[in-house]
């Protein structure tokens, strides 16, 4: 049964489970006449119904708080995985990006030597056909030159 407590301490039952005796007893010792005590009783049963719709009102706000509460929360977490998994992302598109450049780089840097090492390799071929050249061109004038001082 409900229970309510009076101004003066003492805990009484809902008057439809207190029985006769205890509720004239009751009021006795507060100096109530019997309509007194009634009116008394019926408005600590209305204070009593009012407190336990208050204290229910007040849980339900409790459990509706603590649900916004925790859904915030979740959908606060869900936002930081979903930024971290952007985050990562974006890191790992960064790293693929690093690591083309530095294979075109790395290719160019290599094709660069290839066509150094070419010119070098073509001007050494130029150099030793010009050599050549001269030697059969000197060849050539000692042949003419001794051919002419043998007439």
């Amino acid at each position: 049964a409900d229970t309510f407590c009076t101004r003066q301490g003492f805990i009484c039952e809902l008057r439809d489970t207190m029985d006769l005796e205890k509720l004239v007893a009751l009021g006795e010792k507060m100096g109530l006449s019997g309509a007194e005590l009634r009116k008394w009783v019926t408005q600590k049963e209305k204070e009593e119904k009012e407190r336990a719709k208050e204290e229910k009102a007040a849980e339900l706000e409790r459990e509706r708080l603590a649900v916004e509460r925790d859904k915030a929360e979740k959908e606060a977490e869900v936002e930081r995985e979903r930024l971290a998994a952007e985050r990562a992302k974006e890191e790992k598109a960064a790293e693929l990006e690093r690591e083309r450049l530095a294979a075109e780089r790395a290719r160019e840097e290599r094709e660069a030597k290839e066509r150094q090492l070419k010119e070098k390799e073509r001007q050494k071929s130029d150099r030793l056909k010009e050599e050549r050249e001269q030697q059969l061109k000197l060849e050539l004038e000692r042949e003419k030159l001794a051919a002419e001082r043998a007439r």
